[in-house]
């Protein structure tokens, strides 16, 4: 008797177009991904932009 390899399962097939059920439910997670991203860059923009503008207007103020 010969030796035989045990058969592999095939694994899902790649998405090779937007017809594919799954090509929505990628760029949704994408989506969704990208918009915490700019999300947390705006929060932190901000958050430094009021930083420099607080620490500017107090070297402002009069000393004693």
């Amino acid at each position: 008797m010969g030796a035989q390899e045990p058969q592999r399962a095939a694994g899902p097939q790649p998405v090779t177009s937007l017809a594919d059920p799954r090509a929505v439910q990628i760029l949704t997670a994408e989506h969704g991904s990208l918009l915490s991203a700019r999300s947390l860059v705006y929060s932190e923009a901000f958050t430094r932009g009021g930083m420099f503008l607080a620490f500017l207007s107090f070297s402002f103020l009069p000393a004693g």
